[in-house]
């Protein structure tokens, strides 16, 4: 009998070890979004430069500790690992998608709002001051719909979608898991059987190892058909404010004095970016809170003469100011030349007065001497008659 346990044990031992060199060559499953499998455990992963916490990572692990009991049946086949079997080829399908909003809380709750309007639900979120991402998982059927839908949130900055064919991975590991369902059955018959506490101790020491493995893999395949039946959208929200850019020119009697008086009180406001002066002409280019561009043209409203403004979209909120001020006389230059022009026009205005004035003065003149040049004929008419 005892010759024919130690033979048993034997063959064992180099099944084990073949399958077990075989378990060593499967390579883990590298997550999309930067997580690496290390022994089947999830490391925490990075998105967009923020360290995400422990417990929002993915998991390898069933749950039950692996150096449990090996006494029992061989663990159950997961309904959700074997559901998906046929010919279908099964794809993993992911969208990133970046927008600009002006408002990152209401952004974020209609995006939420989208997955929950397709079945899904938020697998991850990061909020801060100026930006949010969030990780959505949507039913692969409502991938194209959901993506639409999470891009009429905001302004699409940028947008990619990609997919990849995992249907050899979950073959493979449903083949490998298989083995090891098989290759425990056989430890447990075999542990029956066993006549000795050394050998006992020998079949539960592969037997946990079996069963650590099967979890593993369990864990790796559930994570794919996930991937497969959900598929993922990344949603990034950067904020963006409306930023005014107002060009002034201004003219003053003196551009110096003006200038200093300018750039003392518009740099309690914000920065000065650029300067300089002339005794004729001045430049200045501030930067402010948008708020404060009102401010800053109330300093040189009595001075301007041309303004012009114009709305833009920025990540921060500062505005440009552009103040351009030239020296008085150009002013009085230009009203000189207005000053001829009016002369000029009054001085037309007279000659047509006096000339319709003359020809009202000579109607009466014109009209004695019309009656007199008729009764001087009619005379000259009876006359001959007369004769």
């Amino acid at each position: 009998m005892k010759p024919l346990v130690i033979a048993c044990i034997a063959l064992v031992i180099f099944t084990l070890t073949g399958v077990l060199l075989n378990l060593d060559a499967i390579k883990p499953h590298k997550l999309v979004l930067h997580s690496t499998d290390h022994g089947g455990a999830f490391t925490p992963y990075e998105y967009g430069g923020a360290r995400m916490p422990q417990a929002l990572t993915e998991t390898s692990r069933s749950g039950k500790p692996a150096a449990e009991s090996v006494t029992g049946k061989p663990s159950p086949p997961s309904p959700s690992i074997e559901a998906s079997e046929g010919n279908e080829r099964m794809v993993v399908k992911v969208g990133i998608v970046t927008l600009a909003v002006h408002n990152i809380t209401e952004a974020l709750r209609e995006v939420i709002a989208v997955a929950s309007r397709f079945g899904g639900y938020v697998y991850e979120s990061y909020t801060a001051e100026s930006s949010a991402a969030v990780r959505l998982r949507v039913p692969s059927k409502y991938f194209e719909e959901a993506l639409l839908a999470v891009e009429e949130v905001g302004k699409l900055e940028s947008l990619s979608v990609s997919s990849e064919d995992v249907t050899e991975q979950v073959l493979d590991l449903r083949s490998r898991l298989n083995a090891s369902r098989a290759l425990e059955a056989r430890l447990l018959k075999l542990l029956e059987k066993a006549g000795t506490v050394e050998e006992v101790l020998k079949i539960e020491e592969y037997l946990t190892r079996v069963r650590a493995d099967i979890e593993r893999m369990e864990a790796q395949l559930k994570s794919l058909m996930t991937r497969v039946e959900y598929a993922e959208i990344r949603v990034e929200l950067v904020r963006r404010f409306r930023v005014l850019y107002l060009e002034l020119k201004c003219e003053a009697p003196e551009v110096l004095e003006e200038f200093k008086i300018l750039v003392r009180e518009a740099g309690g406001l914000g920065n000065v970016v650029e300067s300089w002066s002339t005794k004729d002409s001045a430049y200045l280019v501030l930067r402010v809170r948008t708020r404060d561009v009102s401010a800053v043209e109330e300093l040189v409203e009595d001075l301007v003469v041309d303004r012009r403004l114009s709305v833009r979209e920025s990540g921060v909120d500062e505005s440009t100011v552009v103040i351009r001020l030239y020296k008085l006389r150009m002013v009085e230059a230009r009203l000189d030349l207005l000053a001829a022009l009016q002369a000029g026009v009054n001085a037309m205005l007279t000659i047509v007065v006096l000339m319709i004035s003359g020809a009202i003065a000579l109607t009466p003149i014109l009209a004695v001497g019309g009656a007199g040049y008729l009764g001087y004929r009619a005379f000259k008419k009876r006359k001959r008659e007369a004769a």
